[in-house]
């Protein structure tokens, strides 16, 4: 179990986060959420629908510092990446980089323009239509829909802050996966731009991995939104329980209990030694978590 588990590779390779002000980071953070909007339209236009929109999802490259879209369901098969330290979209063939577009002073029709004409050449389709998923985002200047104003503005500090919170997020989850077989492949979400794993309790048939899942824990960390402005870790139980006991939390975690339940470890509430700081929060949450499932 997990709640006893060291995470050794993420306590040795932990990149210390310097924990600026929410407000230092929200425009930088929420034009990185439409941005990865961009490369989830690979996912979207290209790979096969699936229920849970889990064709549309992300994966954190640290080789590439950035978001990777799904292999697009073409031959040749494309990917989309989302570059967070120069805030760039590239387009990638196997292993190889065909296409970079810096999204500082484009807007967002004319990046989506520039990927669709990007990824018709390169699979071969002159007519392709890339439409990036349809679900609500945060407000932003840089909304098509809205006042679509240009990519940039946005802060050094920020970028490196937040590359540095994916890139802790998505290493300690990879770890937590390799020792927990319940874990479910690490992703990023679009939606919410939040990176996490779901650890699958029980099934409604336990005998088909398909069947839908009836309990589970959500485990992930997100840069911020409307919950906390604060880029923070959290732990949730499914489904909710109605009357929860909420034991204490090692670490500095807490308890949200409004619109959802579970346990979250906040940037402002992790203090040094960070790591271990966040391990020790990590097995009480889930724990604490899992003890509510029955």
């Amino acid at each position: 179990m997990a709640d006893s588990f060291d995470f050794p590779d993420t306590v040795a390779n932990w990149q210390a986060l310097t924990r600026p002000r929410s407000s230092d980071l929200e425009d930088t953070r929420l034009q990185l959420h439409w941005a990865a909007q961009l490369v989830s339209a690979i996912g979207n236009t290209l790979c096969a629908a699936r229920s849970d929109d889990s064709h549309t999802n992300l994966e954190w490259s640290e080789t590439r510092q950035g978001l990777l879209s799904k292999p697009s369901d073409t031959d040749p098969s494309v990917r989309a990446l989302l570059r967070f330290p120069d805030v760039s979209i590239e387009l990638l063939s196997g292993q190889q980089t065909v296409a970079t577009l810096p999204l500082e002073g484009r807007r967002f029709s004319e990046a989506l323009d520039w990927l669709t004409a990007a990824v018709a050449t390169a699979i071969g389709q002159p007519q392709l239509e890339l439409a990036r998923p349809r679900h609500a985002l945060p407000a932003h200047r840089v909304d098509p829909n809205g006042a679509g104003e240009p990519f940039g503005g946005w802060q050094p500090h920020a970028l490196r802050e937040l590359t540095r919170w994916f890139s802790n997020g998505d290493r300690a989850l990879r770890e937590l996966r390799s020792h927990d077989a319940r874990a479910t492949e690490v992703r990023c979400w679009p939606h919410h731009f939040d990176i996490a794993t779901l650890l699958v309790v029980e099934r409604e048939h336990a005998n088909d991995p398909h069947s839908e899942v009836t309990r589970s824990l959500g485990v992930g960390m997100t840069p911020g939104d409307g919950s906390y402005a604060d880029a923070y870790w959290y732990v949730t139980p499914w489904p909710y329980p109605a009357a929860p006991e909420l034991p204490p939390l090692e670490g500095g975690g807490i308890w949200h209990k409004d619109g959802w339940v579970g346990a979250v470890l906040t940037s402002t509430a992790l203090r040094n030694p960070q790591a271990e700081r966040f391990i020790k929060f990590l097995r009480s949450a889930l724990a604490a978590c899992e003890g509510m499932l029955g």
